[in-house]
């Protein structure tokens, strides 16, 4: 018998939760609302996986929380604010009355079936 060619290619089993580390007591998910993150690869519908107990460093995804509810930037640590790298979103300066970070987006998820048939 011969053995198998694909034998060296063989990996461990593949879970989404632990690679996300979903079971965390830290972890949520969400649905992100917005296109406001669309040229980082976040789009509306999009699934987030947001960790409490990660704390941001600059450029990455975060999820704070304000008057009007959950919005979801990019973390800017000077001057500090939620930015968008969209023009037409308007950033969000931190020290307004109201905002309070929530979590750091660590993974997405995004059904790209929606992305091409949303627009048919």
């Amino acid at each position: 018998m011969f053995e198998s060619p694909a034998a060296d290619c063989s990996e461990s089993e593949l879970s989404l939760d632990a690679a996300a580390h979903i079971g965390s007591p830290s972890v949520f998910l969400m649905r992100a609302q917005t296109n406001a993150l669309s040229p980082l690869g976040v789009f509306k519908g999009s699934v987030l996986v947001v960790d409490k107990a990660i704390s941001p460093v600059d450029g990455c995804i975060v999820v704070a929380v304000q008057s009007e509810g959950f919005v979801v930037r990019q973390w800017q640590v000077s001057p500090p604010a939620l930015v968008s790298p969209r023009r037409d979103v308007s950033d969000i300066q931190i020290g307004e009355d109201g905002v309070e970070l929530f979590g750091v987006v660590s993974h997405s998820l995004t059904d790209h079936r929606r992305l091409v048939y949303a627009d048919h």
